[in-house]
This record gives structure tokens, sequence and C-alpha cells, in this order.
């Protein structure tokens, strides 16, 4: 989110310039590629096991909802305020949701600052076993 923020947000001071527009909205492709693995990664430590799948459709129902508003208020906002508004709207609410994660949220569980031991309790105790981690193999793939 940050990164997709950040050039969202440059893509106005970018204006005419089609090399850099396309480098930019590149980066953003490339960003948007870490998504769904990191909202996997953050299901998979916060939501009971049992829950996962409820959650799951309710976190990708709110993307397709904000694209959909997306999509109807672009225009709005174009017409309004100019291209360059469409851009800094989005990179604003990414930095909105950063900073709301960076006071609310945390990686797991077992690093937030509020969460009750019951809680903590029942995700640990729904969590199915966790397989081994191993390394990744860079060498091997770099020889191969």
């Amino acid at each position: 989110v940050t990164v997709w923020s950040g050039v969202t947000l440059l893509t106005v001071a970018c204006g005419s310039n089609v090399a850099a527009l396309f480098a930019l909205r590149a980066v953003v492709g490339i960003a948007e590629g870490c998504n769904y693995p990191s909202q996997m990664r953050l299901l998979t430590m916060w939501v009971p096991h049992e829950e996962r799948a409820t959650a799951w459709a309710f976190m990708t129902t709110g993307e397709y909802v904000g694209t959909i508003l997306a999509l109807l208020g672009g225009p709005l906002v174009v017409h309004a305020a100019g291209w360059p508004a469409v851009f800094l709207i989005s990179g604003a609410v990414g930095v909105v949701w950063i900073a709301m994660f960076g006071l609310l949220g945390a990686s797991a569980p077992s690093a937030h600052c509020c969460i009750s031991r019951q809680e903590l309790e029942l995700i640990a105790a729904t969590r199915p076993p966790q397989p081994s981690v191993r390394k990744t193999p860079w060498l091997a793939f770099a020889r191969s």
C-alpha cells in the first residue's frame, strides 16, 4: 500500500511525461502483486480458521465495491477538479489507510497492543498446524 500510494501521488508530478507515467503505473502493478499474498498472510494470522472463508469474502467484496465506487466517482472528480485530483485522492486514501494500520494494526495478534488474552487464545486454538519453514535455495536456483 505504501508503494502504491506513493507512486499514485507521484503520477501527478509526471504530468504528460508518457515514459514516466508508464514506469509509475508499472510499479503500481508490481506493488499490486504483493497485495493478495499479504492479505492472505494477515488473514491466516488474525482470523480463526473456521471464519477465514467469510473474512476473505468480506475483504474481496470490499475491493470490488471500492473499484465500482472509484469508477463511478472518478469521472465526477475529473469533471469537478481535473485529472490530477483522481490520483491525489487515491493516493491520500492509501496514506490514511497506512496511518490507520500503523496505529491500529499489527502483523500478528501476539504483537498487537490491545488484543485481549481471550481473543489471542481463540485465534491460537483454532489455527491449524503450521508447516515447517524451509529456507529458499537461492543458490540452487541461480545454478540451474
